[in-house]
């Protein structure tokens, strides 16, 4: 028997001889089996505390570090986005590589400053798409499975959406022109080139949130968007969304001086 802070573990059944008296995160179904250790998992995982699975690695100074509050507050301190404290571990963590992707590729204040403030929260998406974003400031996972390639490249894909918002549109009809794409009076979008994907064919917008989405994360492609064919955007559209990260071109600060 072996005591871990606040309960006994046996290694012979490999499991705490207490139930937790807590339950860490609500949100993970592991969580609910208030006898397992390290997720069962104890190869990768640790739980110093008899509280919390961490993974190994991250755990130093007493605490762990790879805790979803503490990389919730990680990423409201480092890129002035907010999230829900009702999404699991690895949501989180999807959600913070397409994060750290796009605002390493803008840099991290023109990130903050064209695209901080951003909420992410569970919510209804009306769209065929498990995430989806509201007006300039809300980006919602509905019903989404715990996939982290389809989290991270659509996280990436609805910040595009978030940027030609706050612009009005700027970014997608900018893409438009550069591309030769255009839509007709009655809304109909007619895509000149090759697309990101055949979903970016929708219209304007998508276009643009497809573009730079497979742009920052080409190797998930067509991991994140089923029976799409891997990175294979024109140059054209390519080439606009390069233009569009480089530092100097159109962010919020320069909207509202």
């Amino acid at each position: 028997m072996l005591f871990y802070n606040a309960r006994w573990y046996d290694h012979y059944l490999n499991q705490f001889t207490q139930p937790d008296s807590i339950i860490p995160q609500q949100y993970d179904p592991q969580s609910w089996n208030r006898y397992e250790y390290a997720k069962n998992n104890p190869v990768n995982f640790d739980d110093p505390t008899g509280h919390m699975t961490c993974v190994s690695d991250y755990y130093w100074d007493g605490q762990c570090h790879d805790d979803t509050a503490y990389l919730i507050k990680e990423i409201h301190d480092t890129y002035d986005v907010t999230l829900s404290n009702k999404f699991t571990y690895s949501q989180v963590s999807a959600i913070n590589a397409g994060i750290n992707a796009l605002a390493n590729a803008m840099g991290i204040d023109r990130f903050r400053n064209t695209l901080g403030g951003v909420t992410f929260s569970i919510g209804a998406c009306t769209s065929r798409r498990d995430m989806c974003t509201s007006g300039m400031n809300e980006i919602h996972l509905d019903s989404v499975p715990d996939d982290p390639s389809y989290i991270e490249y659509s996280t990436v894909h609805e910040f595009g959406h978030i940027w030609d918002n706050r612009c009005f549109g700027c970014m997608s009809s900018g893409m438009e022109d550069a591309d030769g794409s255009s839509t007709d009076s009655a809304g109909r979008y007619y895509a000149y080139g090759k697309t990101a994907t055949s979903y970016a064919r929708t219209n304007a917008a998508e276009d643009w949130a497809e573009a730079l989405a497979a742009y920052i994360n080409p190797s998930l492609v067509g991991k994140a968007e089923p029976g799409e064919q891997p990175y294979q955007m024109d140059a054209s559209r390519e080439s606009y969304v390069v233009y569009s990260l480089v530092p100097g071109q159109w962010s919020l600060a320069d909207a509202y001086p």
